[in-house]
């Protein structure tokens, strides 16, 4: 039994070995390859890496278009505002932040408008 174990082991062992060295063979080129098969080697590797520069760029471009759309001065272009408390500065978000004749700042696409809260009315269905 011992005697079978151990030969099974080895005979693994060779197995293992054989596809490694399989592996090796495959991996390193050959140094006698001809100056068409460098040549054609040559050629799938500029191929490939200006396919990856092309998906490289693509998704470049669409990250800057994505940027592009969310860009402070884009929103405002679009007709949006950013109103902020006076003299802080910090943007408000609900209506809360804000008591009655505190100053504020709306930004807008071109200029600034200073004014003095009249009102604040809490709550998310008060748009």
């Amino acid at each position: 039994r011992m005697q079978n174990a151990l030969y099974h082991r080895i005979r693994h062992a060779a197995d293992k070995l054989f596809w490694i060295s399989k592996t090796f063979v495959n991996a390193v080129p050959d140094p006698r390859l001809s100056k068409n098969q460098v040549a054609g080697l040559h050629r799938c590797l500029s191929q490939a890496m200006h396919q990856c520069m092309e998906n490289r760029r693509i998704r470049m471009d669409q990250a800057a278009a994505t940027l592009a759309a969310l860009n402070p001065g884009a929103v405002l272009n679009r007709g949006y505002s950013i109103t902020r408390t006076l003299p802080d500065r910090r943007v408000i978000l609900d209506a809360g932040m804000v008591a009655v004749q505190d100053p504020i700042e709306t930004i807008l696409s071109k200029g600034r408008i200073l004014t003095r809260v009249e009102k604040a009315i809490h709550g998310e269905n008060d748009v």
